[in-house]
């Protein structure tokens, strides 16, 4: 998980400088600080019980629907979007399933209660 969220680290430093048309220094070095800063949460969500698959799944997903809805809204910086879809949907990707348990627990949890068990 660790290395899935350091991929997504080096594309989302290296995305923002080749949009401005950078330099391969800048692009070099934003990708070193996204190894260093994400993997840290790819730990802490694989911590969590998060998966490889759904996480890769939610990042590409995450890019995708966020770029598409920039262009029909108008955003004209769609490079940095496409990186806040990566993150977010990877991370909404590896806990969704935490998720799904979560409420059905709470939902089983207040039908018994209603149930007077």
């Amino acid at each position: 998980m660790a290395l899935l969220w350091a991929l997504f680290g080096a594309v989302c430093g290296v995305i923002p400088d080749l949009a401005q048309g950078g330099s391969i220094i800048g692009s070099l070095s934003g990708a070193i600080a996204g190894v260093i800063v994400t993997p840290v949460l790819g730990v802490l969500i694989a911590l969590l019980g998060g998966q490889v698959k759904p996480t890769l799944f939610g990042g590409i997903w995450g890019a995708i629907m966020v770029v598409l809805a920039g262009s029909v809204a108008g955003v004209t910086n769609a490079p940095l979007a496409a990186n806040f879809g990566l993150l977010v949907g990877g991370m909404a990707g590896g806990t969704f399933p935490q998720v799904l348990r979560s409420t059905a627990f709470l939902a089983r949890s207040v039908i018994a209660v209603g149930r007077g068990r």
